[in-house]
């Protein structure tokens, strides 16, 4: 009698997790979802993505790893992320509006500024959005539930311009409401064509191994590929755009001083060349300290910035900025060097240290 009650017990639990499944709603799984976005800083994974095309008969199937954290002031993607596909020596990295295309064979990077059309490097082919966030733009939405996920259903309109139809994209979540795989597929021309999107290995917040910032310290191993043709930036001849700087340390404005020469420095943590610079841009700020003022300028992570600068015994001043001075002084490269007279014109800029910053501040000297 007791191992009968016991089997009444079981199937009366599973009927019960099957209607409680079964009448979950859209509305339902998209709250359980949002919480779990909410909860996510940074994750990990491992990916196969299948594209295939009609037209030809074209499969791409590929794997690799991406890692993602999350960055609400980011106003591309809303994260950062690293991404690394398995059959070729190319890694991608975003970060603060910024690209890091780092090529493994010729350990060479190029720093470039962001944008979606990232996604299509090849580590941005490993990233996925839906992490941080599903469609918000879209013609019609429904839940496809089965045995053990939640599938939300999109159709979206037609792309009259580039003549994009039948646009359907399947979000498969798990018991979790984590995206397990994601299938997207439309014509085009009125050829079919699908993107497969496996995930596994999942790893959330604390269970990740590394960080976005152990992944930008690699850099330092590279050597930046600079353009073939440096571009004069907009604000040379011009008078200095800012007056005053934000101190590192402190957080006190501090306005800049138009009585002396002015050198500028931007730098970054994750920048080699920068770090091997200092002790040039030290030896300037002692030679020439009754003319010449150093201001540093970080933008990324203040905390280490301020570690880093200990470490190496920087004694010219920093400070630490938002990363829209770079646009303001189209700094695309680092490290990133202006001359300013007394005059609060900006004469001379510089990518890398050179030997010609000292020569052209003995020159605004005499």
């Amino acid at each position: 009698m007791k191992i009968y009650c016991f089997y009444i017990g079981i199937v009366f639990v599973f009927l019960f997790s099957c209607q409680e499944k079964k009448d979950i709603t859209l509305e339902e799984v998209l709250t359980k979802y949002s919480e779990k976005v909410e909860s996510i800083d940074k994750l990990s994974y491992n990916i196969r993505r299948v594209d295939t095309f009609s037209q030809g008969g074209a499969v791409w199937d590929n794997k690799g790893f991406a890692h993602l954290e999350k960055r609400t002031e980011d106003t591309i993607f809303g994260f950062s992320f690293y991404g690394k596909r398995d059959d070729v020596p190319v890694i991608s990295i975003y970060d603060q509006g910024k690209t890091f295309t780092l090529d493994q064979k010729e350990m060479m990077y190029e720093l470039g500024k962001g944008g979606f059309y990232y996604m299509g490097s090849p580590g941005g082919q490993m990233v996925a959005t839906s992490f941080f966030g599903l469609d918000d733009e879209y013609q019609s939405r429904e839940l496809v539930k089965s045995d053990e996920n939640y599938t939300i259903k999109y159709t979206f309109p037609d792309d009259t311009t580039y003549l994009v139809t039948n646009r359907i994209k399947m979000v498969e979540l798990n018991a979790d409401f984590i995206p397990v795989k994601i299938k997207s597929s439309s014509l085009v021309q009125g050829e079919k064509s699908t993107t497969d999107l496996i995930f596994s290995d999942i790893k959330i917040n604390e269970n990740t191994s590394s960080s976005l910032e152990n992944y930008k310290d690699k850099i330092k191993e590279y050597t930046l590929l600079m353009p073939e043709e440096d571009v004069p930036s907009i604000v040379l001849g011009k008078k200095l755009p800012i007056t005053n700087l934000t101190e590192l340390r402190t957080g006190k404005k501090v306005s800049i001083d138009n009585s002396k020469i002015v050198l500028l420095d931007f730098w970054e943590t994750w920048c080699g060349w920068c770090i091997k610079a200092f002790p040039d841009v030290e030896e300037l700020k002692k030679t020439y300290s009754e003319d010449l003022v150093v201001y540093g300028i970080s933008t990324e992570d203040k905390d280490k910035a301020i570690e880093l600068l200990d470490k190496k015994k920087v004694t010219f001043s920093n400070y630490f900025e938002d990363a829209s001075i770079h646009d303001t002084f189209e700094v695309n490269s680092f490290p990133k060097y202006y001359l300013v007279d007394k005059n609060g014109v900006i004469v001379k800029e510089y990518f890398g240290f050179s030997d010609n910053i000292e020569r052209d501040i003995q020159v605004l000297i005499n």
